[in-house]
């Protein structure tokens, strides 16, 4: 079975965020997320026609970064579905997602 691929449009998104991340992810005034880098794994269904659904964090830091990651890949274009013996196929997709937070 193929893997599914990130539409190149998705990757230049997430170049640019991670250019250009300035802040720290969104998080409660009293509890700021240190500085760091965050890795966060996202699971989700790429369906045959592409379509992105059920996209969850594997696991919390609890700062909200995850809850953008998940924005941003429900809110990217369709993915490139898997194929299998030639045909397209629904395919779980694991897909990792690193934000770095910076000193204030």
């Amino acid at each position: 079975m193929t893997r599914t691929l990130i539409p190149v449009c998705l990757l230049l998104l997430i170049s640019l965020i991670a250019k250009n991340q300035q802040v720290s992810p969104p998080t409660t005034v009293d509890f700021p997320a240190p500085a760091g880098i965050y890795h966060i794994i996202l699971r989700f269904m790429v369906s045959k026609d592409g379509t992105v659904s059920g996209v969850k964090a594997e696991f919390n830091h609890g700062y909200g970064m995850e809850a953008e990651a998940v924005r941003i890949i429900k809110s990217g274009p369709k993915w490139t579905p898997a194929t299998q013996d030639g045909k397209t196929v629904n395919a779980y997709r694991l897909q990792p997602v690193s934000f770095k937070a910076h000193a204030k």
